[in-house]
């Protein structure tokens, strides 16, 4: 399915109610959406809409190519034994050269992933933060900004949009905006 996240601006009951609730908050970037999956017993690759195969005696896709030299399809598999499960997708956004404006100035293509879904569940951050850590794979994590703090003391009198213009963790440059979790 097509993932996709709401801009607040959309859902201010949403917003207020997250406000006295913990919430995670990590950076936005700038890319396009990735996903590495272990679903009916096969590895795959996709982007927001389509799932990507390898075609034998083709270029390789260059989603393909960021899987192979993060050893992205390693790690799927390793979580799939830690969590004993027959359903695991990794969500994140696929960032560096060619993609949007390249506005990080990396020299590779990279990936830092925001969610995890055990079981068509989505687990909470402690447990995707825990799960990167213990494979020592936290740098393919996107920047996080806060956790287990609530919506209202991280704002600090400051509006959502305020909040949301800062420095990347990525580059001294302005980071695209926030994704607020509860």
């Amino acid at each position: 399915g097509i993932y996709d996240i709401e801009n607040c601006e959309r859902y201010p009951e949403a917003t207020e109610f997250l406000m006295d609730q913990p919430v995670c908050i990590t950076e936005k970037l700038e890319g396009s959406h990735f996903a590495v999956a272990y679903v009916d017993k096969k590895f795959w690759v996709c982007q927001r809409r389509f799932a990507l195969e390898p075609i034998e005696g083709m270029p390789k896709h260059f989603f393909w190519e960021v899987t192979e030299n993060l050893g992205l399809e390693e790690f799927v598999n390793s979580l799939v034994k830690d969590f004993s499960c027959e359903h695991l997708v990794l969500r994140g956004e696929i960032i560096g050269p060619n993609i949007q404006s390249n506005i990080y100035y990396l020299p590779e293509r990279s990936v830092r992933f925001f969610d995890l879904m055990i079981d068509k569940r989505y687990v909470d951050t402690q447990v995707l933060l825990d799960t990167f850590r213990k494979h020592s794979k936290s740098d393919l994590l996107v920047p996080n900004l806060s956790k287990d703090q609530t919506l209202r003391a991280w704002l600090n009198g400051r509006s959502l949009i305020e909040a949301s213009t800062g420095d990347s963790g990525l580059k001294n440059i302005l980071r695209e905006g926030i994704v607020i979790k509860p």
